[in-house]
């Protein structure tokens, strides 16, 4: 029957069986089936089901997108990375810490075998041995100066954020007295002390001031602090002191220009740590164990100040270890920081996946607009056409992440919902042959990427504002669905 109703003029023209068909139904089986198909796909319950269910299939290609998303995203952090590892990564200034060696003396008792005359005796002895101890001064009062000039480097699309920064650092010393050791001291070292400085990144080093201190200038600074992992890396300068420095007061101060990226901290190991720092980056992010107590921020820059007691930390100011390989309890210095990053608002590919996320949400939207349109008219879209709908909305997320990697998000934003809009309702408008449907999915489509744009830049009202786009479409569904035919009995 379907053959001869596919081709009435050939050999089953004369079917008997088509003619029994039309004889008893009316119409020919072929024509019986896509009118059951008809029916059944009419039945306003059976047609949400399914268009549920194309809605469902449509995670695929939004999944695909959200895929592509992250591998633009890898390769962006490679590219970045590149850039970092030979310019300089986020920098960390921990420190100084002034070392100061010192001798002392223990008894340990023992028993030793003695010959007294053709005997041997046993005796006990006591020997003296002598260690290296080492006391750890923090500086009594301490400020860290830095000037943050920020600059854009770019390999191929991908840009990062680097800066070059002066850092001034000056401050005082008190020095123990001699009654500040233990009595069993030998002798205190002045003359081996040295001064010891951190840095996450030495060869980031551009320009670096002779060490000014008490008035002098030290030697050349040598490289490694010389105390372990306290500090990390870093470098340190010898200090020729005397005796005649015990209990007093000490200045230093130093200058250097650091490269780096990303960020840039401080470690205020001072007494009273006073930190000062500017820069013109106008979205500053202050990071580390403690905010600024005074900060400006404008669009041309920003300054922030910390004032920092030792009441704030763990690690107390001098502390005596026997081992500089094994000062583990005082690591906590590099781990209390405080300074500002680079922050970058809300990067690219981030805002991409968030909107990728809502990309189900806006596909349902439409596809329920599209359901109002039929059941306020008598026009019905094929169920092919409501896919071809949600893929072209799908589509609208590789437009934007193609486009935003060349030119502002914005742009890129608006020219992605403008191709995605037009597409749609010309498709609607075409597919129920009218023109006012076909704007009112244009509206639609216009109002909710605008409503998505808003979503992106908030953070804060990102998961209110989405419920309530919800609430409202089921407001719409239940709106449209209120007078369906009642089954009886």
């Amino acid at each position: 029957a379907g053959a001869a109703d596919a081709n009435p003029t050939g050999a089953f023209a004369d079917s008997p069986y088509r003619a029994a068909g039309a004889q008893r139904f009316g119409f020919s089986p072929r024509e019986a089936i896509k009118s059951g198909v008809g029916k059944l796909t009419g039945n306003p319950l059976v047609r949400c089901g399914i268009i549920f269910f194309i809605t469902l299939i449509l995670l695929i290609p939004l999944g695909f997108v959200e895929n592509i998303v992250y591998e633009r995203q890898y390769l962006h952090q490679e590219a970045t990375r590149n850039i970092t590892s030979s310019w300089g990564e986020a920098q960390s200034i921990s420190g100084p810490v002034l070392v100061l060696p010192y001798e002392v003396w223990q008894d340990h008792k023992k028993t030793v075998t003695v010959k007294v005359g053709k005997e041997e005796r046993e005796k006990e002895v006591v020997e003296r041995k002598y260690y290296m101890r080492y006391k750890l001064i923090l500086p009594a009062e301490l400020s860290f100066d830095a000037r943050v000039e920020p600059e854009i480097r770019y390999r191929g699309i991908y840009r990062q954020a680097l800066y070059n920064a002066p850092v001034a650092i000056q401050g005082h010393f008190i020095l123990p007295k001699t009654d500040d050791f233990a009595s069993n001291t030998q002798k205190i070292h002045w003359d081996k002390a040295w001064l010891a400085v951190g840095i996450t990144d030495l060869k980031t080093i551009s320009e670096s001031s002779t060490l000014q201190w008490a008035g002098s200038a030290a030697p050349a600074y040598k490289p490694g602090t010389r105390v372990g992992n306290l500090l990390g890396p870093g470098f340190h300068t010898d200090l020729a002191l005397t005796d005649k420095a015990a209990g007093a007061k000490q200045d230093f101060a130093l200058k250097l220009s650091i490269r780096g990226s990303g960020g840039i901290a401080f470690t205020p190991v001072g007494e009273k740590t006073l930190i000062t720092v500017a820069g013109a980056w106008p979205d500053p992010s202050f990071q580390g164990n403690l905010l600024p107590v005074e900060r400006k921020i404008t669009d041309k820059g920003f300054s922030a100040r910390w004032n920092v007691s030792n009441l704030t930390r763990t690690y107390p100011q001098i502390e005596d270890v026997p081992n500089l390989e094994s000062v583990r309890e005082l690591d906590s210095i590099r781990k209390f920081t405080a300074g500002v990053d680079l922050h970058e608002t809300v990067s690219l590919y981030r805002m991409v996946r968030r909107a990728v996320h809502y990309g189900i949400l806006f596909i349902a939207v439409s596809f329920v607009t599209l359901f109002a349109f039929e059941m306020v008219s008598r026009q019905r879209m094929h169920l092919l056409q409501y896919g071809m709908v949600g893929l072209s909305m799908s589509l609208f997320y590789l437009i934007l992440l193609s486009l935003a990697e060349h030119i502002d998000f914005g742009l890129a934003f608006t020219a992605a919902s403008a191709v995605t809009a037009a597409m749609n309702s010309l498709y609607v408008a075409a597919a129920l042959q009218s023109k006012a449907r076909g704007l009112v999915m244009a509206a639609l489509l216009s109002g909710l990427y605008a409503l998505l744009f808003s979503l992106l830049r908030m953070e804060d009202f990102a998961l209110l504002v989405g419920t309530g786009l919800v609430v409202a479409m089921m407001a719409v569904l239940m709106f449209v669905t209120r007078k369906l035919p009642r089954s009886e009995g």
